[in-house]
């Protein structure tokens, strides 16, 4: 009987404490928020030891909005049973019973969760196979270009109107009935192109607008005998230098009339000394000869001229 006692007497001091508690959550708000957290953590833990498998999110919140109302009640119900020693056994029963509501709500909700994730994959392999269904049902119905004479290439559809395109080739062109007398010139008659300039062979640009952007200017290319000036330069020297020569007198008859003048005065030197070429020729042996009979030589012209 005395351990009996003391039981129910550390379970009354148990729950003289739960009730303190419990009224300090009634008082402040946080407080209760933190109790029904941990009677929902431990309510979790039996329903973990009870089941293995966890429950959802959805009916995880459910379960701690229910068990969070269960443990209001007990609050208040342990607030009266702190009166009396004899309502400490009623109300243990009665925690007892709601921790085993609680686990058995858990369980419930695990189970629940189990088949609508079980229903979930069902209805995700249903969708797809009515993906695939719908797909082949397309994929049937697509049409299919049938050849209408086998092994021939089939003649193709013309385009859209809107995309019709304008023969280019003038054998291709329809023969149209013309307003102006086929006697006119064909470039009159709009057939051929108008004749150009034979020399203006590329189209004219205009000129650029910005003086500043302009290109450095290059002489015009001159197009005739191009092929033929290109031969020529091929057949020049490698570097392209020209040949030296003498170069041409610049006055010709100038220098003409100089060397007549001159031609006069030699000829009246020799009228007045005719032997000035011997002793020319006497001067030119001289200057060959060595020094020694040098002086005598000169001597001897002296005395002969």
């Amino acid at each position: 009987m005395l351990p009996q006692q003391q039981k129910s007497a550390n379970a009354a001091g148990e729950k003289a404490s739960q009730a303190s508690q419990s009224a300090s959550a009634a008082a402040s708000s946080q407080s209760a928020a933190s109790a029904s957290a941990t009677a929902a953590k431990k309510s979790e833990t039996n329903a973990a030891a009870s089941q293995k498998s966890a429950a959802t999110s959805a009916s995880t919140a459910t379960t701690k909005a229910s068990e969070a109302a269960t443990s209001a009640r007990d609050a208040a119900a342990s607030k009266e049973a702190a009166k009396s020693s004899e309502t400490s056994a009623a109300s243990s029963a009665s925690n007892a019973a709601s921790s085993a509501t609680a686990a058995g709500n858990s369980a419930k909700a695990a189970k629940t969760s189990e088949t609508n994730a079980r229903s979930s994959e069902t209805a995700a392999g249903t969708e797809r196979l009515g993906c695939g269904q719908a797909q082949k049902q397309r994929l049937r119905r697509l049409p299919v270009p049938r050849q209408q004479v086998p092994g021939r290439p089939q003649p193709v559809p013309p385009p859209p109107e809107n995309r019709q395109k304008v023969p280019h080739r003038l054998l291709q062109l329809p023969q149209r009935r013309l307003a102006k007398p086929l006697n006119r010139p064909a470039q009159q008659r709009g057939l051929l192109p108008q004749r150009r300039h034979p020399k203006r062979t590329r189209k004219r640009r205009k000129p650029v607008q910005n003086p500043q952007k302009r290109q450095p200017h290059r002489p015009p290319v001159r197009r005739r005998h191009r092929h033929h000036r290109r031969l020529l330069q091929k057949m020049r020297r490698p570097d392209r230098r020209q040949q030296r020569r003498a170069a041409p007198r610049r006055h010709p008859r100038k220098q003409q009339r100089r060397q007549a003048v001159r031609r006069q005065h030699l000829r009246a030197k020799l009228l007045l000394n005719p032997l000035r070429p011997v002793r020319k020729l006497l001067l030119i042996v001289l200057k060959r000869l060595p020094v020694q009979l040098r002086w005598k030589t000169q001597a001897l012209q002296l005395k002969v001229l």
